[in-house]
C-alpha cells in the first residue's frame, strides 16, 4: 500500500486547521514535493518513450478483473539519481494513461521518471514509483511544465530548468542512517491551487530530516505568515533539542493571532482570538513533556450577530 493511502485520514484531519474552528473538510489533496520524490527514488532519469507492450494481469489476491499494465522502454538522456544507463524498462499500471503514454511516445517528449526496483524477481525490474509521483505519471517536462510542483522550501517549480536543478541538489543530498521518513507539511487552499489543483484540505509530502528542521526554525519565527509559523512549528514536533525547546518557550509570548468564529444551534456567532503560534508551540512542548506553564492561548470575543435577526446572549449585535 501506497503512503498517500495511509496519510489520507490525517489529510482530511488537517481541514479545520486551515479554515478554522467548526469547519469540516470534503476532499483532500496531497502533493509531492521534489525533495520527497527523488529522496524516495532509486532511480531519477530525463528519458523518452522508446518503446510501449502492453499487458493485462490479475489483481494478486483479488477476484476483480485483471488489471492492464505497460512495460515502457525509455531512451534515457540523463540520469539524475541511480546508476547511468542507456536504456530502461519500466512497469506501470495503465489505469487511464494509455493514450497520454501513446502521445508522448509519438511526439518524442522527454519526461522525468522517479523510479524504485520491483519487488525481488519481479520483471521489469523498474516501476514507477507510485508513493511518490503525482498522478502516478512522469513528470512532462518543457521550458513551461503542465504540472508545477513545489520544492520542500514551497517554492514553486514551473519550468523545467528549476525543476532538474531542483532534483539534482535533492540527489546530492546524504543523509546517516536509513532513508528519511516523509512529513505531510499543510498548506492553505490558495498555495496548493499554484500547482493547477487543490482541496479543501492540503499537504506536500517533504522528507522529515534535517533540511526539515532548518525550515521548521526559520518558518517558526515571525515574519512569516500565520500559517506557515504554525507549520513550522509543528514541524519541529520531530526534533527534540535544548535549542528547540529554547525556541518554543520564547513563542509562549507570541502575539500573532486569529480570529475564529463558530454558530451554535441558537445561530449566534460565537467568536475568539486564538493565539495560534502561542497554541502551536506550547501543544509541541507538551508532546516532548516539558514542564511550562499553560499561557493564554484563547480570548473570548463579543458575539456576533444572530442569523436570525435577533441580539447575542450579550444583548446586543455588535
Amino acid at each position: 500500500m501506497t503512503w498517500w493511502y495511509r496519510l489520507w485520514p490525517a489529510i482530511l484531519l488537517l481541514g479545520p486547521v486551515l479554515c478554522g474552528r467548526g469547519a469540516s473538510a470534503q476532499v483532500g489533496h496531497t502533493a509531492a514535493s521534489v525533495e520527497w520524490m527523488t529522496s524516495s527514488s532509486d532511480r531519477v532519469v530525463r528519458a523518452s518513450i522508446q518503446e510501449l507492450s502492453l499487458s493485462e494481469a490479475p489483481t494478486a489476491g483479488s477476484d476483480l478483473p485483471a488489471r492492464r499494465h505497460a512495460a515502457v522502454t525509455l531512451r534515457v538522456l540523463e540520469t539524475l539519481k541511480g546508476e547511468r544507463a542507456e536504456r530502461l524498462t519500466v512497469a506501470m499500471p495503465l489505469h487511464d494513461s494509455e493514450p497520454r503514454l501513446r502521445e508522448w511516445q509519438g511526439r518524442g517528449t522527454v519526461l522525468l521518471w522517479f523510479l524504485v526496483r520491483s519487488e525481488r524477481g519481479a520483471q521489469p525490474e523498474w516501476r514507477l514509483n507510485e508513493g511518490a509521483v503525482p498522478g502516478v505519471l512522469p513528470l512532462e517536462l518543457g521550458r513551461r511544465v503542465p504540472r508545477p510542483v513545489f520544492s520542500m522550501d514551497l517554492r514553486l517549480l514551473d519550468t523545467e530548468a528549476r525543476i532538474l536543478a531542483a532534483v539534482r541538489a535533492a540527489a546530492r543530498h546524504r543523509t546517516d542512517g536509513p532513508a528519511p521518513d516523509y512529513h505531510p507539511l499543510p498548506v492553505p487552499r490558495d498555495v496548493m491551487q499554484r500547482t493547477g489543483r487543490a482541496g479543501d484540505a492540503n499537504a506536500v509530502i517533504v522528507p522529515a530530516d534535517a533540511r526539515l528542521e532548518r525550515l521548521g526554525r526559520r518558518w517558526s519565527r515571525p515574519g512569516h505568515e500565520l500559517w506557515l509559523r504554525q507549520a513550522g512549528i509543528e514541524a519541529l514536533r520531530r526534533f527534540k533539542s535544548a535549542a528547540n525547546i529554547a525556541l518554543l518557550k520564547g513563542l509562549l509570548r507570541d502575539g500573532a493571532s486569529s480570529v475564529h468564529s463558530t454558530y451554535g444551534p441558537d445561530l449566534v456567532e460565537y467568536r475568539e482570538r486564538v493565539f495560534d503560534a502561542r497554541q502551536a508551540a506550547y501543544r509541541v512542548l507538551q508532546a516532548w513533556e516539558v514542564p511550562v506553564a499553560e499561557p493564554v492561548l484563547r480570548v473570548r470575543l463579543p458575539d456576533g450577530p444572530n442569523l436570525a435577526g435577533s441580539s447575542g446572549p450579550s444583548g446586543r449585535n455588535e
